[in-house]
């Protein structure tokens, strides 16, 4: 039972290491161009994460341009992903009272 809460614990490790490292080694860029992906794929929380730890210094001026209009975007669509997801409770709500 211990060597399976070992082998868990490592297992866990390895996971967070293994998402985590290569963030650590991309550069500004290289993370702008990863959040820009997560966007895209509408992982909004993840995205702005990333964009608010980029060094702002390392980037260009176009880059830093491209960082602060995606921190706009992406708040508008977590913005818009929570209205959207309070209507369709409100809409559940309405379905079973009736």
């Amino acid at each position: 039972m211990r060597t399976n809460r070992n082998l868990s614990g490592w297992i866990v490790i390895s996971l967070v290491l293994g998402w985590a490292l290569p963030l650590l080694a991309a550069s500004a860029p290289e993370q702008l161009d990863k959040a820009a992906d997560l966007f895209q794929q509408g992982q909004y929380e993840q995205a702005r994460k990333m964009l608010l730890e980029i060094d702002r210094d390392k980037l260009s001026t176009e880059q830093k341009q491209h960082r602060d209009e995606l921190v706009e975007e992406i708040g508008t669509a977590i913005n818009q992903s929570a209205k959207a997801r309070q209507d369709l409770e409100k809409l559940v709500e309405s379905l079973v009272v009736e």
